[in-house]
């Protein structure tokens, strides 16, 4: 086997290496009891989260739901149109397909209820980059952390 021939075997085990490390190590990181900081874009509903979702945030930091958390996505509403409706149009819009989703996820209305709701929803920006969904978002309104899933907690 000449030089070049060993040296490029060695710099391609060296990458496969780093690549496998790379995946073991972002494994772990979706272990229990880990955390992983991420793009508010990539929540979906079922997801459960950690840290101020209100003022433009980009990110939030994702927990196992069975782990303490302070948010859980639970419903997912589509806006449609081409031009961003305003922000106005996407609160009224939001305020309404919540609250409808609120009761069969908890178990009892939302004015019933001792939990609270928020909403991550589309800017003018990411409306431009196509984002149109508003995501509700239920949790306690003294913040007190949650392990466990909201779903039917009728409280």
């Amino acid at each position: 086997m000449s030089d070049t021939d060993h040296t490029l075997r060695r710099r391609t085990l060296a990458i496969l290496l780093a690549a496998i490390a790379g995946i073991a190590l972002a494994g772990c990181s979706l272990l229990p009891g880990n955390t992983v900081d991420s793009s508010v874009y990539t929540l979906v509903v079922g997801d459960c989260f950690n840290g101020d979702y209100e003022g433009g945030v980009s990110a939030v930091t994702f927990v196992d739901c069975a782990e303490p958390h302070e948010s859980e996505v639970y419903a997912s509403i589509m806006m449609e149109g081409d031009d961003f409706p305003g922000r106005d149009a996407v609160f009224a819009q939001a305020d309404t397909d919540c609250h409808a989703e609120y009761g069969s996820f908890v178990g009892l209305s939302w004015e019933e209820s001792v939990l609270d709701f928020g909403i991550l929803f589309p800017s003018a920006e990411s409306w431009a980059l196509s984002d149109r969904e508003i995501l509700c978002i239920i949790n306690d309104p003294e913040r007190t952390l949650t392990s466990g899933s909201l779903a039917g907690a009728a409280r």
